[in-house]
């Protein structure tokens, strides 16, 4: 068992049509606003005017645990970090996957892996931080933080998704306790469109520092009981 400290980016898809949210509802209300002057007020106008948009980048902070038994090809990691959709909101999650690490050259440390699985997640963000950083236009991004609360707005705050991930890292000490690496990764969000339609597909990168806290020395610094040493 290890864990983590990760700090990095993450860049979210979420394809949102925004006529089925509550943004609809602000665009109404400023065209209510505009029709009173005389002045026709179009909801391509709004888009543009507030810079909606269906992706955006956030950065990502957060702590990691990581658990294998044996030479068994599996990884438990269990996250806790900011949401994909807003700085402001944290997200937890598991995920189950197998990988496996390789050694680069000889005995300088140095390893690369790859894992596959699934993920679940409860995320908070997954409503009204998607939809305040959907929105480029800061001025109307802050208004809109200081009374907008739609947790449901874009269907559960909970999902599952397929899981890439891939870290390069060195590990220090004799029995190589400690690893500085990057890891990135890929999730594509499997929830049904019938309950969110709005994607939380994202991928990221982030620096890790890593502490092995039980089972034997190996040198993986990602699978600390696989291998063997």
């Amino acid at each position: 068992m290890s864990i983590s400290t990760n700090g990095g980016v993450s860049w979210l898809w979420h394809d949102t049509d925004f006529k089925t949210t509550p943004l609809y509802d602000q665009f109404e209300y400023v065209q209510e606003l505009f029709e009173k002057e005389g002045i026709d007020y179009t909801w391509e106008q709004f888009v543009k005017s507030n810079e909606l948009r269906t992706s955006f980048i956030q950065p990502r902070i957060g702590f990691s645990a990581h658990a294998t038994y044996g030479d068994l090809p599996l990884m438990l990691i269990v996250d806790a970090l900011s949401s994909t959709s807003g700085f402001d909101r944290a997200s937890y999650s598991a995920t189950l996957g197998m990988g496996k690490t390789f050694e680069i050259g000889d005995n300088i440390g140095m390893y690369t892996s790859i894992l596959g699985g699934l993920k679940y997640t409860k995320d908070p963000g997954f409503g009204s931080s998607t939809l305040i950083h959907s929105v480029g236009d800061k001025s109307l991004r802050e208004e809109l933080s200081s009374y907008f609360n739609a947790e449901q707005a874009l269907g559960p705050t909970r999902g599952h998704f397929f899981v890439l991930r891939g870290s390069l890292m060195k590990s220090f000490g004799d029995r190589e306790d400690f690893s500085i690496g990057v890891e990135g990764y890929g999730e594509l969000d499997l929830v049904n469109r019938t309950l969110r339609k709005s994607r939380m597909t994202n991928a990221g990168a982030h620096i890790f520092m890593r502490f092995r806290l039980l089972g034997k020395s190996t040198g993986y610094g990602y699978y600390p009981s696989a291998g063997g040493k």
